[in-house]
């Protein structure tokens, strides 16, 4: 388990994300729009209780602020797309 960063193949799809659920209803569907950018493991249960407690609550825990600080998008063109409004602010 883990934080893993995708990029959306096909930027089109962020125009209307009314029914972008629906490209995600299956791993087939969602292999087709997304690619794995990054990846980084938790070093052990008790890191991806605590990170997993903290997205629930929508709060951003400080390993996933390294991580998308790192790994995240480097310029104003790119954009992070979020699904949880609490963590998207």
């Amino acid at each position: 388990a883990g934080y893993a960063l995708f990029k959306l193949t096909d930027k089109g799809l962020l125009k209307d994300v009314t029914n972008l659920n629906k490209q995600f209803e299956s791993p087939e569907s969602a292999a087709k729009i997304i690619k794995l950018k990054a990846f980084k493991k938790f070093k052990d249960t008790t890191k991806a209780l605590k990170a997993a407690a903290a997205i629930c609550e929508g709060k951003l825990d400080k390993n996933l602020e390294k991580f998308l600080q790192k790994k995240g998008p480097k310029s104003e063109k790119m954009k992070l797309a979020v699904m949880d409004s609490k963590l998207g602010g």
